[in-house]
């Protein structure tokens, strides 16, 4: 786990300004620091609390509107996300491996199914993307130039709290949770 853990919990529930204060001193702290993550310290079930925007503006993700990503390893830097976001019993979910680049704390995704469910019942699913989503993640990771692939830029990771910048600008903050009834992760639908 990285050095670079601020008490996150408690800066959750301080106001916007001290929380996008110290996600962006966390990440310039880590960019000397260089924190060793490994893929270990992402797995499992994480929810948004917030964000930052490009400009600096801090965003709280409303509780009633769950957004979790979670992850599994398949391998030791190679695994499946999965992104979803629940409205009451309503879920949308993407699904799609990932890779995680050990040294530079860059977990590279590409959301490759989604799917639309009621409760456990599966609305309408689908895949993303045409040839190139069948083509495995660490195939395209080896092209050069790199892909324009999404990633996740990890600069402070916790037990209970992650941290990241993405690759569109933006900075996100998730906390650890158990699978909970508002959202369920119910793997054997996808």
């Amino acid at each position: 786990m990285t050095a670079i853990a601020p008490d996150w919990e408690a800066l959750l529930q301080s106001d916007a300004a001290a929380l996008a204060e110290q996600l962006l001193a966390s990440e310039r702290q880590a960019r000397s620091q260089r924190p060793a993550i490994t893929s270990a310290d992402l797995e499992g079930l994480w929810q948004l609390q917030a964000g930052l925007n490009k400009t600096g503006r801090l965003w709280r993700w409303p509780a009633f509107l769950p957004a979790t990503l979670e992850y599994r390893w398949i391998e030791a830097e190679s695994g499946q996300i999965t992104n979803q976001i629940c409205l009451g019993a309503m879920r949308f979910r993407f699904r799609g491996p990932c890779q995680f680049e050990v040294g530079r704390n860059l977990l590279w995704f590409d959301f490759e199914q989604w799917q639309l469910a009621w409760g456990d019942r599966l609305l309408v699913q689908g895949r993303l993307g045409g040839a190139a989503a069948i083509s495995r993640l660490s195939d395209r990771l080896q092209q050069r130039p790199r892909p324009k692939l999404p990633f996740f830029h990890y600069f402070s990771v916790t037990p209970t709290v992650i941290a990241a910048r993405g690759r569109g600008g933006g900075v996100a903050l998730w906390q650890k949770v158990k699978a909970s009834p508002a959202c369920r992760t119910d793997s054997s639908l996808l």
